[in-house]
């Protein structure tokens, strides 16, 4: 009698990952996407719209809020775009049942994207799903109010996310130039969309040397704040050093530090002969510029690609960031296309002293009439002493030889600083704007 043993199979478990393009904006993305080749990442759209929705026949259509937009759209209001998303919350819910990691990417100051955004990410945390944010503030000439609207959607929806990354369309004029075309320009941007879920994504759907595995990004994901992230690619000797250095220097992204990182994921791919000092300077690249590193959370994978020849590319996220700048602070920025930049708008107006005339002094009544009352006959005698003591005046009142010279002292002492008792530093007094002495006295 013989007895058969045999093990249990094992079964295979592997993270799930969604992208949600939310609104016309977040549609145009997944478009970019598809093209791209993203992979590991189920897609979805989800639109008021029902006939932008048509476009999308290789992703799963969501449509949202039919009973109130009848399938029109939102009409550009977040309002709407937000009751259609709690009107369809039960639908919502079963698309995300089973999702481990959730991306949503959407232009932020439109209708749907705006509004149905946060409420798609809060269910999302709700059920304990990881997401992370990847979204786009408008054009400069789609107007002030489109604007402020994003701005509030971004807030709305960070305080959902675990992760928020923001990429402006303005920004695309730092690698544009004045030949490049408006369906040129999306397509850079969407194409940063891509790379931001691309670097995230691709970690944990690659197999790699040094793997890093969905926990390994949870932890990284999971320090709540703004985000950057960047891809670098080199060849030849100083390949490693050159692509980390790309990696951190993102043009696309907006007004964040690398230096308050909390968590950092590094990647970098490969071929067979990648060799460990390489490894170690591209990541003591992207190390060096973090300001506690002995406190920061890294990360690093080290993945194998023959088909890459020469080549090494390092893909760097960074997470846990703050973001607070000092809000009157004009970032002078450097671009391919050299137009000259116009701070005229960040220009605030200042109180300047008014200085007022000193009687003493000789005027010339044709040239200021207003400062005369012509029915003064007192001021008008006074003026005429005045022009008939002038030159003897102008001879005793001149400064000292060694100050002729000097532009900062007033050619009359008469006009300098009293040095009375209670002002007896001279030099103390100069070194003190004129408003501010004002204020002291």
């Amino acid at each position: 009698m013989s007895i058969e043993l045999s093990a249990p199979e094992v079964e295979k478990l592997k993270p799930r990952l969604a992208l949600l393009g939310i609104g016309g904006g977040g549609g145009n993305a997944l478009k970019t996407m598809i093209d791209c080749g993203l992979k590991g990442v189920d897609l979805y759209a989800v639109n008021t719209d029902a006939q932008a929705l048509e476009e999308h026949d290789q992703t799963t259509r969501i449509q949202i809020g039919a009973n109130i937009t009848k399938g029109l759209g939102a009409g550009a209001d977040p309002k709407i775009g937000k009751k259609a998303a709690q009107e369809s919350i039960e639908e919502l819910k079963s698309y995300l049942k089973g999702i481990n990691m959730l991306f949503i990417t959407a232009c932020m100051g439109g209708g749907t994207g705006t509004g149905a955004a946060p409420v798609i990410a809060k269910l999302a945390k709700e059920m304990g799903i990881l997401t992370v944010g990847v979204v786009t503030t408008p054009w400069k000439y789609d107007g002030t109010k489109r604007m402020k609207m994003a701005n509030q959607g971004i807030d709305e929806l960070s305080k959902c996310l675990d992760t928020l990354i923001v990429v402006p369309n303005e920004n695309v004029f730092r690698v544009a130039n004045i030949e490049t075309s408006f369906d040129e320009c999306n397509e850079i941007i969407n194409r940063t969309l891509y790379d931001g879920v691309s670097a995230i994504s691709s970690l944990i759907t690659k197999r790699g040397r040094i793997n890093i595995d969905f926990a390994d990004v949870k932890t990284i994901m999971a320090f709540i704040g703004k985000a950057m992230f960047g891809v670098g690619q080199a060849s030849g000797d100083d390949r490693a050093v050159i692509a980390a250095k790309t990696s951190i220097s993102n043009p696309m992204l907006d007004g964040i530090n690398l230096r308050d990182a909390k968590g950092l994921l590094i990647s970098i791919t490969a071929n067979t002969e990648i060799t460990p000092v390489e490894i170690d300077a591209a990541t003591n690249v992207i190390q060096n510029e973090v300001n506690n590193p002995d406190e920061c959370e890294i990360i690093t994978g080290v993945f194998m690609d023959e088909e890459l020849g020469d080549e090494l590319i390092v893909a760097t996220v960074a997470t846990g960031m703050n973001d607070q700048v000092e809000d009157r602070v004009v970032e002078i920025e450097t671009s391919t296309n050299n137009e000259p930049q116009d701070f005229t708008e960040d220009v605030q107006p200042v109180d300047l002293e008014v200085r007022k005339v000193n009687q003493d002094y000789p005027v010339n009544t044709e040239d200021y009439p207003d400062l005369i009352d012509e029915d003064s006959e007192d001021q008008q005698n006074e003026n005429e002493v005045a022009e008939e003591s002038a030159e003897t005046r102008i001879i005793e009142d001149l400064p000292e030889p060694e100050d002729w010279e000097n532009d900062d002292v007033p050619l009359f002492k008469s006009d300098r600083l009293d040095n009375n008792e209670d002002d007896k530093d001279f030099d103390s007094q100069m070194e003190i704007p004129a408003f501010l002495r004002k204020n002291k006295q």
